[in-house]
Parts: C-alpha cells; sequence; structure tokens
C-alpha cells in the first residue's frame, strides 16, 4: 500500500521544489556526525557496515509540504525501496517518465554486463503481501532492459547458498540490517568479504548511523529544509502542545 497526500493539479514548479528540498536535505544528512555502539541497541549487522563508513549514495526523502515551503521530516538512506513502484507513479500522475528515472539512476551504479542479485529481505519479515515480491520482479526486467546484466535474480536470504552469491558483483539490499537481529548471517558475510577486496558494488550503502532518529536533530540544526526536530523529553512534549 501506498500513501500519498497529493494537491488536485501538479505544478511542475512545486515538484522541482521538492526534488531541490530532498537533494539538500540528502547532501546535509551525509555530513552528519552520527555515531552507533552497542551500547545503542545496535545489531551485529549494523555494526558490522558501521565500520565500513561508507558514504550513502541514495535516500528515501520524507517531505510534507506546507503553504511556505517543504519540509524535510525523515531521511532513509537504508530501507530505498519501490523503486519500481515510484516510477510507475510518475507516470500516472505526471505522464511520460521522467528522465533521468529511478530505474535510470540505479542502473548507473552498476557497471554493464555484470550481475546482480536482489536481496529481498523483506521476505523474512513474516508479511504475507505479495506486492513487494511483484514489484521485484518487474524491477528485475527493467533492469535487464536498461543495463544490460548479465543476470538479474530476486534472492530470498533465508534459502540462497552464500557460496552461490560469489558469483554475482552487484547487491541491491532491499530493506535495512537492523531486521538481522542476530549474528552477522553467514551469506551477508560472503557480500561484505567480496565487498572488502572490492569484488562487489552495494545498493544502497548502509550507513545504519545516519539512520537513527537522533541525526535528524543536527541536520534541523544545520538546514532549514528540515521539520524542527527536537529530542524526547517531557518539556518538549509540552512545548509541542502549546505549538501545535
Amino acid at each position: 500500500p501506498y500513501n500519498f497526500c497529493l494537491p488536485e493539479r501538479w505544478d511542475e514548479r512545486l515538484i522541482t521544489r521538492i526534488e531541490d528540498t530532498a537533494l539538500k536535505g540528502f547532501a546535509t544528512l551525509a555530513q552528519c556526525s552520527g555515531e552507533l555502539s552497542t551500547s545503542a541497541n545496535a545489531t551485529p549487522s549494523e555494526l558490522a557496515f558501521e565500520a565500513l563508513k561508507l558514504t550513502p549514495t541514495s535516500a528515501r526523502v520524507d517531505i510534507i509540504y506546507k503553504k511556505e515551503c517543504p519540509k524535510i521530516i525523515e531521511i532513509n538512506t537504508q530501507w530505498v525501496d519501490a523503486i519500481q513502484a515510484l516510477e510507475a507513479f510518475q507516470v500516472a500522475y505526471l505522464g511520460l517518465p521522467r528522465r533521468p528515472s529511478p530505474t535510470d539512476l540505479m542502473t548507473e551504479c552498476f557497471a554493464k554486463g555484470s550481475k546482480l542479485a536482489i536481496i529481498n529481505l523483506t521476505s523474512g519479515s513474516g508479511s504475507r503481501s505479495k506486492g513487494c515480491e511483484t514489484e521485484l520482479q518487474v524491477l528485475v526486467n527493467t533492469l535487464l532492459r536498461k543495463n544490460k546484466f548479465a543476470g538479474v535474480e530476486v534472492v530470498d536470504p533465508r534459502k540462497v547458498r552464500p557460496t552461490y552469491l560469489g558469483e554475482f558483483t552487484n547487491f541491491y539490499l532491499n530493506g535495512e540490517p537492523s531486521m538481522l537481529r542476530s549474528d552477522v548471517p553467514d551469506w551477508l558475510q560472503v557480500i561484505l568479504d567480496k565487498f572488502a577486496r572490492g569484488g562487489a558494488t552495494l545498493f544502497p550503502n548502509w550507513r545504519p548511523a545516519l539512520d537513527k532518529k537522533r541525526v535528524l536533530i543536527e541536520a534541523s540544526q544545520k538546514n532549514p529544509d528540515f521539520a524542527p526536530t527536537l529530542g524526547w523529553s517531557s518539556e518538549n512534549v509540552k512545548k509541542m502542545q502549546r505549538e501545535f
């Protein structure tokens, strides 16, 4: 399911303004000094990725549109999903696909002629919905057409042989590391080892510390495009109640 709060008519200037706000906010977040430790209830997989200190390459930005201007309320640099669905919505609401489209931008992350494994972490989340699986299969067909990959496959991490992943050079991680609650699974260790040797490209680049809510506080202090974000306290709750 998707929830969108849309104006009755799309204004090209409004869309451009929202896109510019999202890009500026993403640049601000990437410069924040997030920290992650075992004391923050970080999972082993989160800590393994945090040690790599990767620079985020993509994000899903949540924006509310106030009368004065767009305001960012959250940026997720890890679970960057529904790429194919987003492209379909662009066609539905804006007419012909915009260029570059979401799938165009995604294909630029990977070398032509290589093999891509789409690791569907959501397959193990307990959801009975088939929407994600259908969307990912359409994405496979789109990427094969646009990039001339040697192969693209949706992989269920619960069922794949770790050695099989060694045949791939690119990995789209559809989910986030906090989904992996126990030790780093063997299939993920294969990907991490391959990446450390320079033999793999990841999408998105997971940087768990930048995905924590407290980073929004720092970002909102640096960039007015963010909605003011306050730390949790009884005083701040009372302050927000007075304002709203």
